[in-house]
Formats: structure tokens, C-alpha cells, sequence
């Protein structure tokens, strides 16, 4: 979509009507990633983001917010020219929920997710937009000790097309047709069966 400028326009254009028909003051994007090979990036990502960016505020002026979605890691973060992005963004915003992933031999348990999340809620923050938003990591655990070591990602799912990731969607359509009843573990704050963890309400 930011290839070439006239995809970038064809996308601002259709986001200002959807914003305009739907009452939205401002949009947060995020790329899931710049350059990434195993996403279909190509090293003209970085600089077509930052044209992104200034076309976009360009066209939102003062009408709209625009927010930049950031990921936790490194390994990713480092495609983003954040000097560049940073004069056309009102702020950046951090995907914390990236910090541990497939690429771990070991996460600790709920990886202090519940605490960020009852902060969020704390502030009032609109939790339903937050966990719309929000992919799942999963993991085939090695044993029931406790211990969250794992020997590799999940499968994909038939939307999220990406393994180790499902939408909440995905769980709720695996619960349903499984016929699956998901219990919630006090100590972890999550609902969960033999299928991950799901946070679906605090």
C-alpha cells in the first residue's frame, strides 16, 4: 500500500470518508512490519513509511489525530525511521504485548500483562478498542509444570494467516466449535482451556 504514491493516496482518501462517514477523529496505524521478509517487506519500507506519514498529516491537518503504533522489539522496531515519522505523528504508541513471542525459550507467566491491562482500565481507557486491536501469541507448551517453555509456535489461523498469532475472533470461533468451557485462572487473570489464554473481560 505505501509502494507508490498512488496507493498511498487511494488509502488516505478511502480513510478520510471512513473517518468522516463513522465520526472518527483520528486513526493509530500499525505495520506489522517495515521490511519484514516474513511479512512481505522489501527495504524501501522504511523510507515509504515516512512518506506515509507526511502524506497523511498532510491531508488530516488539523481535522483528524494520527498516531504511529510501535513494536516493543528491537528486532523490528529497528525499520522504522523514528527522526523521520516523529514531525508528522501527534505520538507514538507501544505494542508491549510484543515483548515476548515465538522467538523465547521461556516467557513468565502472563508475561505482566494483567497489571498493564487493569492500568489501562484504571485510566478509563476504551478496554473493548484495546483488545479488538490486540493479536495473540500462542505456543505449544512442553508440560503442565507451570513453567512456560515451549517448543515452537502455533498453527495459524485462517484470518491471522500467521503462526503463533490467532484474533480473538479465531479463539471464539475454536471455543464454539469445540464446544470448549474455558475457566479462569485467578493466579494468571486469565480464562483458559487446553486453548490460550483469553482475556475477554477484567
Amino acid at each position: 500500500m505505501a509502494s507508490s504514491a498512488g496507493n498511498r493516496e487511494m488509502f488516505i482518501d478511502g480513510l478520510i470518508k471512513f473517518m468522516a462517514s463513522y465520526g472518527f477523529d483520528g486513526m493509530d496505524l500499525g505495520w506489522e512490519y517495515p521490511t519484514a521478509d516474513d511479512r512481505g517487506g522489501t527495504a524501501d519500507d522504511t523510507a515509504n513509511f515516512v512518506l506515509l506519514c507526511d502524506e497523511i498529516k498532510a491531508a488530516f491537518g488539523s481535522r483528524f489525530g494520527y498516531s504511529i503504533t510501535l513494536q516493543a522489539s528491537y528486532w523490528y522496531l529497528q525499520s522504522f525511521d523514528l527522526a523521520g515519522m516523529q514531525a508528522f505523528v501527534d505520538w507514538f504508541n507501544i505494542m508491549c504485548y510484543d515483548i515476548h513471542g515465538v522467538w523465547d525459550a521461556m516467557a513468565p507467566r502472563n508475561s505482566s500483562a494483567l497489571s498493564s491491562l487493569r492500568a489501562l482500565i484504571s485510566r478509563r481507557s476504551t478496554f473493548s478498542g484495546a483488545r479488538a486491536s490486540n493479536p495473540r501469541r500462542l505456543f505449544w507448551v512442553k508440560g503442565p509444570n507451570g513453567v512456560c517453555r515451549f517448543s515452537g509456535s502455533a498453527k495459524e489461523g485462517p484470518c491471522s494467516k500467521a503462526s503463533g498469532i490467532l484474533t480473538l475472533q479465531e479463539i471464539f470461533d475454536i471455543i464454539e466449535e469445540k464446544n470448549l468451557k474455558p475457566q479462569f485462572d485467578e493466579k494468571a487473570g486469565v480464562k483458559c482451556d487446553y486453548l490460550p489464554g483469553v482475556c475477554d473481560e477484567v
